[in-house]
């Protein structure tokens, strides 16, 4: 299962409809970055420093 397909099936789960996700990719192609937001989880890019996941 890739994380399009976690994402996806969590999203399907009604106890987990709502969970907060945060989705760190090395991908910055803005198919991945849509596909992510329209399920309403964060997308951030890899490589990511500290100062930036922080916030």
């Amino acid at each position: 299962m890739n994380g399009r397909e976690a994402l996806s099936k969590l999203r399907s789960i009604p106890r987990y409809s709502d969970t907060p996700v945060v989705v760190f990719a090395t991908s910055s192609s803005p198919s991945d970055r849509d596909f992510v937001t329209a399920l309403g989880a964060q997308f951030i890019t890899k490589p990511l420093g500290y100062p930036e996941y922080k916030k």
